[in-house]
Order: structure tokens, then C-alpha cells, then sequence
């Protein structure tokens, strides 16, 4: 599945891109999980809400 999210470790976050320029990279890509010291927490967003996702759990 692929949705806009959002990454956080509490410390820092990473917002979604929206548009028709966006690069729709992976979250578990190196540029982006390098970029947090513990495994951080995905909040995908739904067509309603947003939904918590563990990041053992991202493909």
C-alpha cells in the first residue's frame, strides 16, 4: 500500500509531500531511516483519519 505519512521518533519529523512532483520514496529507504537514531513511528494518512503504524511493520 502506499499512503502520504508522516515519520516522527518524538524528536524529529518528517512531513508527507503532496503534489505532482513528489517522489513517493519509501520510508524504509536508507535517506529517510537514516535519519532517526531508534526506529521511528509512520502516521499514514487515511481517508478519514490517520493511522499509527510500527515501522517493524513497513514494507
Amino acid at each position: 500500500m502506499r499512503r502520504a505519512c508522516f515519520v516522527t521518533d518524538g524528536s524529529r519529523l518528517i512531513l508527507p509531500a503532496f503534489g505532482a512532483f513528489t517522489g513517493g520514496l519509501n520510508v524504509r529507504d536508507p535517506a529517510i531511516a537514516g535519519l532517526f537514531a531508534a526506529p521511528p513511528m509512520a502516521a499514514a494518512l487515511g481517508r478519514d483519519r490517520v493511522h499509527a503504524l510500527e515501522w517493524s511493520r513497513l514494507d
